[in-house]
């Protein structure tokens, strides 16, 4: 009759569409499952007994997954952010390694700057070696040239002891003025076997004198010594005289001794252009020919 009629057989069975082409679901008594109608035009599902899984059409089980591949099962937004990092990644290395190689071309092998100070720490020991340039001997620079030295450098100070006894003011007094210089110092001193007037007195004169007193390079011994001579006082006379020189002052080259009896040669002007042209540790001591001092 009409598409309402129904089949004894086919009614235990399963329901069934009216047309052919229905695409309403039917069920095999062999696989119990519904398969797409006889009829093309379905597209439905049917399940295989030997696989029990749903199969579209006759395509198996590729036919399930995307064109793309596994790579389309993701979302459109994750692939994109897969694929910026990725490209993101190799642009970082590319000018990465282009800027070490152009800072290794560039810095010199003398100096190198922090920078590639920094990246060289980096690299392995291996690595490092044939990324940095060859070291380049270095040409010795000319020292500088010294400022030049101040007025009066190179002319030596020379310290003074003029010693007398009794009846040597006035010697002492001409030796003193002979020998006066204002780059000088000088210890004046007359012994205990000198009359304490004479000592006084040149005390007095040291003390009076308009350059003495306004140079101040004129030390007066106000306590005398018992100095006898070719004696050991002479030695500790000497010596404190010395004492005095260091305790006004250090800035001196040569020290020596005279006696009252004594008288120069030279003018002081020429004795210091003299011994300007010395070194500053030649003394009579190591360099006369006269063994008998050395003894």
């Amino acid at each position: 009759m009409g598409a309402g009629n129904h089949s004894p057989s086919s009614a235990k069975t399963s329901p069934r569409g009216s047309g052919v082409g229905g695409g309403g679901e039917q069920y095999s008594p062999s696989t119990k499952s519904p398969r797409a109608g006889a009829g093309g035009g379905g597209g439905g599902e049917h399940y295989s007994a030997s696989s029990k899984s749903p199969r579209a059409g006759l395509g198996g089980v590729s036919s399930l997954l995307p064109s793309g591949g596994v790579s389309s099962l993701l979302p459109s937004g994750a692939v994109a952010t897969l694929l910026e990092s990725r490209w993101t990644l190799s642009g970082a290395i590319t000018v990465f390694l282009f800027l070490a190689v152009t800072l290794t071309v560039t810095t010199s092998s003398s100096s190198l700057s922090p920078v590639s100070a920094t990246f060289f720490s980096f690299l392995p020991a291996g690595r490092a070696d044939l990324v940095q340039p060859p070291q380049v001997q270095q040409q010795p620079q000319a020292p500088a040239t010294p400022p030049p030295p101040p007025p009066g450098a190179g002319v030596p100070r020379l310290a003074y002891l003029i010693s007398g006894s009794k009846g040597d003011l006035d010697r002492l007094w001409r030796t003193l003025h002979a020998l006066y210089h204002p780059r000088n110092l000088y210890v004046v001193h007359l012994d205990r076997e000198a009359p304490v007037g004479e000592r006084l007195e040149l005390a007095a004169r040291v003390a009076n004198s308009t350059v003495f007193r306004r140079v101040g390079n004129v030390e007066v011994i106000r306590r005398a010594n018992m100095v006898t001579y070719r004696g050991p006082t002479m030695v500790a006379n000497t010596l404190h005289a010395c004492a005095v020189l260091l305790r006004r002052s250090r800035d001196w080259d040569w020290f020596i001794n005279l006696s009252a009896s004594d008288y120069p040669l030279m003018s002081q002007d020429d004795v210091l252009h003299v011994f300007s042209t010395l070194p500053r540790n030649v003394n009579f001591v190591e360099h006369t020919s006269r063994l008998g001092w050395k003894e």
